[in-house]
């Protein structure tokens, strides 16, 4: 079957992998609201809901996952397609602002400017010390 040698969760080709488990990711908040979604497959609210609870419970890899193996057991299945795209971009979107937060903040222009100023007269200083002391060793 198509798709049998990459990673359920995150579609990484894993055939070379030895002892690679190919078991399907899960996570118990998205079990029983799957199993609703999937006897309202034509319902856009109940994907649209299904892909925030899984925001909501850090799982959007696991939903994604759900989604690629439907689109993998039913290639023309739009829902699973968009669902699958869905869940990844959302995934992305959510981990890339929470890098974000996680990042110290950047200094402002004005204090990298002071700074290096700063270090130039220091830099300054120490070649005119240096200047001095030659010129009062060569008299």
């Amino acid at each position: 079957m198509p798709g049998e040698d990459a990673c359920a969760r995150c579609g990484l080709l894993v055939a070379r992998w030895d002892g690679y488990a190919t078991e399907d990711p899960s996570h118990p908040a998205l079990e029983q609201p799957w199993k609703e979604l999937e006897s309202q497959w034509e319902d856009e609210s109940a994907h649209a809901k299904l892909l925030q609870l899984a925001a909501a419970v850090d799982a959007l890899d696991v939903a994604a996952a759900m989604y690629r193996k439907r689109k993998l057991a039913s290639p023309e299945d739009a829902r699973a397609q968009w669902g699958l795209e869905r869940a990844v971009g959302m995934a992305q979107t959510l981990y890339v602002a929470k890098a974000k937060a996680e990042r110290p903040p950047r200094a402002p222009v004005i204090l990298k400017l002071a700074g290096t100023l700063f270090a130039g007269f220091i830099l300054i200083a120490a070649l005119w010390a240096v200047v001095l002391v030659f010129r009062n060793h060569n008299r």
